[in-house]
């Protein structure tokens, strides 16, 4: 280990007169040529250790800058072993050390590096203005000033920074995107003018989706098509461009053009049903419903579209067989597949249902709705329907046995409880009527109907 100490010590000590010659804003090449020494000279040993001899100088005030200068580069160089064995804390120390003795812009970004492992994010900032002081011509640090200060919330600080850079770089596109990024939150026609500047050098995905996107949110839908159709042609369709485009298309009610990107992005992923629910959505909303019920048929007994999906195109279906009675057949197997595959989901029996009671179909309604109660006894849209079709067949007695359910689970509100009333005073009960609607009263106390209802049975006597 001496040996090696003393080897670092003479290669310090070589290179220390030539390099210590060059302009001060040079010198980072010396720490940059030392940081490479622990792999060179230490590659196996476990831990540095800090070179006593040069400490003992350094203590000295009498030394010449020479001598401190080299009593910092040894002080580096162990900052860097212990940097490549990620020992951050005693790289920082030795770091700070080195600084003792040479306030070098590159000992002070290496101390932020560390500092920056360690989290220590305001260690970090103040070591990389140090370095920035001394070498206000490295954009590279300034960059990562910047982002440091973007990391601690330090917006005005980091604006600063990244304009500055821009000013010494115009062509420096990571930081215009780093500052357009900064002004979307505050200032979003700051934003959209710096995504235009680096659109000028060259299209970039990125700065391209974020003018697109603050286009959007600005209601410019049209601007934000045109950006992305732009690159699209530059660079291609990939699956995310067609179906952001695809997304904007919709909003802007363009329906014809949405489906052709959609019929591209099903047919290039036919293992991603999504793309032909989206192809049906736009087929539909433009008008062609024979193509989307093509599209959708199938898709409501694809076990790869998810419960919720599925049960959309269920509600699709129930409510065009409720609107212009198209596709009955079809809608009454779709809530059946829907069942058979989710049979404690009451949605696809409560669709069945109804359109069978809208078409006539009284018992196969009844037989739907009882299954509907079964698994959702709190169902209160359900045990109405299903008692006007009870009454519909004059089952009197089963539709009263349903709402009295109701009400003794708790599940009855006043509108239940004027049907039960409506339903006993049919069958001649008026007692039960009066008791019912008193009870509907108490729900509902304001109902001026439902007291003249209760004072014209009164009068009845």
């Amino acid at each position: 280990m001496k040996r090696n100490v003393r080897i670092c010590a003479l290669f310090g000590a070589c290179v220390s007169p030539y390099i210590s010659t060059v302009n001060t804003r040079y010198r980072i090449l010396r720490y940059v040529i030392i940081a490479a020494l622990p792999l060179i000279l230490f590659p196996f040993h476990r831990s540095p250790v800090l070179f006593a001899q040069q400490h003992d100088a350094a203590d000295s005030l009498g030394r010449t800058e020479e001598q401190r200068a080299d009593v910092a580069l040894n002080m580096f160089v162990v900052g860097s072993m212990y940097e490549f064995q990620e020992e951050y804390a005693k790289a920082l120390t030795a770091y700070e050390r080195a600084l003792d003795y040479d306030n070098d812009a590159a000992i002070h970004a290496a101390a932020a590096r560390a500092a920056m492992q360690l989290k220590r994010s305001t260690d970090a900032i103040a070591h990389l203005r140090s370095a920035v002081r001394r070498d206000p011509g490295a954009l590279r640090l300034k960059r990562m000033l910047a982002e440091l200060y973007l990391s601690s919330k330090q917006n005005d600080s980091a604006a600063g920074m990244l304009e500055d850079i821009l000013r010494r770089d115009t062509s420096d596109n990571t930081s215009r995107m780093l500052l357009g990024r900064l002004y979307e939150s505050d200032d979003t026609l700051r934003a959209m003018m710096e995504y235009r500047r680096i659109l000028l050098h060259g299209m970039d995905r990125d700065a391209a989706y974020r003018l697109a996107n603050l286009y959007s949110l600005r209601g410019s839908l049209d601007s934000a098509t045109a950006v992305l159709e732009q690159l699209r042609e530059i660079n291609g369709p990939t699956e995310h461009l067609l179906q952001t485009t695809a997304n904007l298309y919709m909003r802007q009610f363009d329906f014809p053009q949405a489906a052709a990107l959609y019929d591209s992005l099903s047919t290039s992923h036919p293992d991603k049903p999504g793309y032909r629910l989206l192809l049906a959505e736009a087929r539909m909303n433009g008008g062609d419903w024979a193509a989307a019920s093509d599209l959708l048929f199938p898709l409501a007994g694809n076990r790869d579209v998810g419960h919720e999906d599925r049960m959309q195109i269920g509600k699709i279906f129930f409510q065009k067989a409720l609107q212009d009675r198209r596709d009955i057949e079809r809608a009454v197997s779709v809530f059946d597949t829907l069942h058979t595959d989710f049979p404690d989901d009451w949605r696809p029996l409560w669709f069945r249902g109804a359109v069978l009671f809208n078409e006539g179909e009284t018992d196969g309604a009844i037989a739907s709705f009882k299954e509907v109660l079964r698994i959702a006894p709190d169902n209160r849209e359900a045990a109405s329907i299903l008692v006007r079709a009870l009454v519909s067949r004059e089952r009197y007695a089963a539709a009263i046995d349903v709402l009295s359910t109701l009400r003794e689970n708790g599940n009855a509100d006043a509108q239940i409880m004027i049907m039960l009333g409506e339903l006993h005073a049919l069958t001649g009960d008026r007692d039960a009527a009066r008791e019912a609607w008193n009870a509907a009263l108490r729900r509902d106390p304001g109902n001026e109907e439902l007291q003249s209802r209760i004072k014209q049975l009164d009068n009845q006597h």
